[in-house]
C-alpha cells in the first residue's frame, strides 16, 4: 500500500541529517529503492535534500552518514 502511495515521489527532505546515522541512512536508501522499484540508482532515483546545523553536536550513537 505504501508503495502505491509513494510511486510518484520525487523529493525527500531530511532535516537534522546529523541525527541520521549510517544504518538509518541505509534503511532510507533501501526503502526508497524498494518503493520506486529501481535498484541501480541511489534512493531509487528520488532527489534527497539534507539539511542540518553542522556546528551542532550529533545526538546519535552511530557513525555520521556523510
Amino acid at each position: 500500500m505504501l508503495t502505491c502511495r509513494c510511486e510518484q515521489l520525487q523529493l525527500v527532505m531530511i532535516n537534522e541529517i546529523l541525527v541520521v546515522g549510517v544504518r538509518m541512512f541505509n534503511v532510507i536508501n533501501n526503502r526508497l529503492r524498494s518503493i520506486k522499484h529501481i535498484q541501480i540508482n541511489f534512493f531509487g532515483g528520488v532527489d534527497v535534500i539534507m539539511i542540518s546545523d553542522f556546528f551542532q553536536a550529533p545526538l546519535m550513537k552511530d557513525s555520521w552518514s556523510f
